[in-house]
């Protein structure tokens, strides 16, 4: 009886290979919030879901996560596997999170993605009749496609192997040329994946606490509504704006609705629209990041920035350097200087 293995079986061989190009080593987790949460909430509702039937369990710690860049287009998938075999493999497009896959067994039924892209994994017990799914990710880097090889037995060498392609079209072939097309088209050596961490509540979360230091702008001390995260500083954006109308990096902020947008315009004064350099957040934050796309003179640039409390805070450093103004730090005093008559140095 004519088998082959499953979409989720496929693509779990990601698993224990994968590309070493692919290692994805410093991705902001937080990025990846809200997949994260859905895990630790799958795995909670549902006591066998991280160990299969062997092991069951809801102790998060006995899942572990890597990132890897699977298919190459920058983006990390977030890899999730078990000691029982249970696997999830996430991807990030347009800010969203997307399951790729899941599976629950043994992870011993896998053999891997190899250097073409491909996941596989053994043929059919059967004396007659086999198979192989080779999975991928497509092209638009949020779903996967498919391509089915069927082994059927007859004395007929001409119907040996059936490929099916991913746009559903049919190819029968002999014994020596199916070898041959699958060789050349989807079988390349393996290759090893390392790197895996274990799950914890704080995984995927980033903690901001208020900012200590002082602050001088232009040698005057102003107290500012700021966070540190990972050790860099975080500020209010129309703060910054609202203190640094006037002088030589003077921007203006404005909210895009229709473009989910924040447009900065240089060297224009500030608009107040109320609210500016009022309150102090207390205690710690979740930050997360913010999806609005930043255009700074109608370009669109990358700013690091996260949401806190409904506000946008971005990283002082990505600031200066975007409007050319000086940052710097007196360990001394504890004191972050800021100094809009001088262009910015990169530390």
């Amino acid at each position: 009886m004519k088998r082959t293995f499953t979409l989720v079986l496929a693509l779990l061989l990601a698993l224990s290979l994968l590309p070493a190009s692919a290692l994805a080593e410093d991705v902001d987790e937080s990025a990846y919030a809200a997949i994260f949460q859905d895990v630790r909430e799958k795995i909670r509702g549902d006591y066998g879901l991280i160990g299969g039937n062997s092991y069951p369990t809801d102790d998060i710690s006995q899942c572990s996560y890597a990132f890897y860049d699977i298919d190459g287009n920058g983006v990390a998938e977030l890899i999730f596997k078990s000691n029982g075999g249970t696997a999830y493999i996430y991807t990030l497009a347009d800010g969203e999170g997307i399951l790729l896959a899941y599976w629950a067994g043994y992870r011993d039924w896998f053999s891997g993605i190899n250097e073409l892209g491909y996941f596989f994994g053994g043929g059919s017990s059967s004396a007659w009749s086999g198979g192989t799914t080779y999975v991928r990710i497509a092209a638009d880097g949020k779903s996967i496609e498919t391509t089915d090889v069927s082994y059927d037995y007859k004395n007929d060498a001409s119907e040996f192997i059936t490929i099916t392609t991913p746009d559903g079209r049919s190819m029968g072939m002999s014994e020596a040329e199916g070898d041959s097309y699958v060789k050349t088209n989807f079988e390349a050596p393996l290759i090893e994946l390392t790197g895996w961490k274990t799950l914890t509540e704080q995984s995927g979360r980033i903690t901001a606490r208020q900012t200590s230091s002082a602050v001088l702008v232009n040698g005057a001390n102003v107290s500012f509504d700021a966070y540190n995260i990972n050790d860099n500083n975080y500020f209010k954006l129309r703060d910054l704006a609202y203190i640094l109308s006037g002088t030589e990096a003077q921007f203006e902020v404005e909210w895009d609705a229709a473009n989910n947008a924040i447009r900065l315009t240089s060297g224009r004064a500030y608009t107040a629209v109320g609210g500016e350099m009022t309150g102090k957040g207390a205690g710690e934050k979740t930050p997360v990041l913010t999806s609005s796309k930043i255009l700074l003179d109608g370009a669109e640039i990358s700013l690091t920035a996260y949401n806190i409390d409904g506000n946008n805070y971005f990283k002082l450093r990505d600031i200066g350097a975007a409007l050319d103004f000086e940052i710097d730090w007196d360990g001394a005093k504890n004191t972050i200087v800021i100094d809009t008559t001088k262009g910015y140095t990169a530390d």
